[in-house]
């Protein structure tokens, strides 16, 4: 468990990670990526099949993983 500014928590399940949200309980970013860091703000820098690209609050891909 990582905990990140804006009441997220990075978490891991079956070797992949996502992001919860303390103030609603639930999960805004779903465990389907290989590694996931703050990047700004409410978004992500995320990791999947080698690849980067941003996540925000919402679990959208606003840059979908394809960069090296």
């Amino acid at each position: 468990i990582f905990q990140d500014p804006e009441t997220a928590i990075r978490f891991s399940k079956s070797g992949k990670y996502g992001v919860y949200n303390m103030q609603t309980n639930k999960v805004f970013v779903n465990p389907e990526y290989d590694e996931i860091q703050p990047f700004r703000g409410t978004m992500f820098l995320v990791k999947k099949n080698g690849v980067l690209g941003v996540v925000d609050k919402s679990g959208t891909a606003t840059i979908a993983p394809q960069y090296e």
